[in-house]
C-alpha cells in the first residue's frame, strides 16, 4: 500500500537485478520490507528480550549505552561500517579511570573494546533476524580496524624457583 524504497546499488543493472529478486520473493510469499526502528529503541528492546544471567545483561548494558551515545536515534537499517568505526573510535577515547594527582587517566583496553564490538555485533545480528536490518555492519568492519590486544608472554616458574616455592607451601 505504501511505496517502499531500498538502496540497491549505483547503476541500473543492480537496480533491475534487485527488482527481479524482490519480485520473485513477493511471488513466493517470502518478501517482507525492512521495518524501521531507531537504534536506541532497538537496543532497549534487545536488552529486555535477552535470556542471560543478570550479570551478563548488566555488562551488555554498558555496550548499549555507548551505542546510544554514538548512534542515537539513527535507524538500525541505516547503520554502516563508518558508524561502527565511529563507535570503535568513541570507545578508544573513553576514559575508564580518570586522572588523579598521583596517576594518569586510563583509556579502555583493546580487549574491552573487542568485547563491546562483539556485543554490538550480537545486537545487530538480532536486528537482522527480526527484520530491522539487512546486514550486520560490524561484520563488515575490516580486520585491520578491529582492536587487537597485545600478546603477553605466559608466566611460568624457573626450575630454580620451584624448590623454595614448594618449601614455603608445605
Amino acid at each position: 500500500r505504501r511505496i517502499h524504497r531500498e538502496r540497491v546499488g549505483k547503476n541500473r543493472k543492480n537496480a533491475e537485478r534487485a527488482l527481479r529478486k524482490t519480485g520473485t520473493a513477493i511471488d513466493e510469499g517470502g518478501y517482507a520490507p525492512q521495518r524501521s526502528i531507531a537504534f536506541s529503541a532497538w537496543a532497549d528492546q534487545w536488552i529486555e528480550s535477552l535470556e542471560r544471567k543478570a550479570t551478563t545483561v548488566d555488562s551488555y548494558r554498558s555496550t548499549v549505552a555507548y551505542g546510544k551515545a554514538v548512534f542515537g536515534d539513527k535507524v538500525v537499517r541505516r547503520l554502516n561500517v563508518d558508524d561502527v568505526a565511529c563507535f570503535n573510535g568513541h570507545l578508544r577515547e573513553v576514559e575508564v579511570r580518570r586522572a588523579t594527582a598521583d596517576r594518569p587517566a586510563v583509556k579502555m583496553s583493546p580487549s574491552t573494546r573487542g568485547k563491546h564490538l562483539r556485543v554490538l555485533s550480537a545486537c545487530l545480528n538480532a536486528a537482522v533476524a527480526h527484520g530491522y536490518a539487512a546486514t550486520n555492519s560490524v561484520s563488515a568492519l575490516p580486520r585491520a580496524e578491529r582492536p587487537r590486544q597485545a600478546k603477553r608472554e605466559a608466566a611460568f616458574f624457573l626450575s630454580a624457583e620451584l624448590p623454595p616455592l614448594f618449601a614455603a607451601i608445605t
